[in-house]
């Protein structure tokens, strides 16, 4: 088993523990304050009783703290798509596919990486490439790969441990956006 992989699964083991710590204390409170109402109330469902009620809370428990653990390490689309919206202060394009995608954890510091390789239609990747190189808070960035046909950087003022780049092949379909807080 590979390093980062055991580091991955100490890191998921960690976090489902947490989160089901504290969503546990939180349905507690969310049980008992139920349990009050029905008293209170004169309510008779058998689904209040804590027949029903508990076990449903459990493993409610256990599938919410399994994916905020597991998305946590390993975010899903939704997260790259925001780090692209981070670097180009736009929405992604509609055609927009994700078809390699990697994140580092963040450290005690913040310091996280990320990259993703996106495929858009070729009128999408026209249009955006068009829209950064008329937008001013983009510089256009000197690139040695033989396959990119520009690349931009993000700079933030005041920020400059932070790294946003959005990268455009050759192939007219493909963009690489990398994010990394140092």
């Amino acid at each position: 088993m590979d390093t980062e992989l055991k580091y991955n699964i100490i890191i998921i083991t960690f976090l489902f523990f947490f989160i089901l710590t504290i969503s546990t204390l939180f349905l507690a409170i969310v049980y008992f304050l139920l349990k009050f109402l029905k008293n209170k109330l004169k309510l008779n469902s058998k689904f209040l009783s804590k027949k029903y009620l508990i076990p449903f809370i459990s493993i409610f428990l256990i599938i919410f703290s399994l994916y905020q653990s597991i998305t946590a390490v390993y975010p899903n689309d939704s997260f790259y798509f925001d780090e692209f919206k981070y670097v180009t202060k736009r929405e992604i394009p509609k055609s927009a596919k994700i078809k390699f995608k990697e994140s580092s954890y963040p450290d005690f510091h913040g310091d996280y990486s990320s990259k993703s390789i996106i495929e858009l239609s070729e009128r999408d990747f026209n249009q955006l490439l068009k829209e950064l190189e008329n937008d001013k808070s983009l510089n256009e960035a000197e690139h040695f790969k033989e396959n990119v046909l520009k690349v931009f950087e993000r700079k933030i003022k005041g920020e400059s441990d932070r790294f946003l780049f959005i990268y455009f092949l050759k192939d007219r379909k493909t963009i690489i956006v990398r994010v990394d807080f140092t």
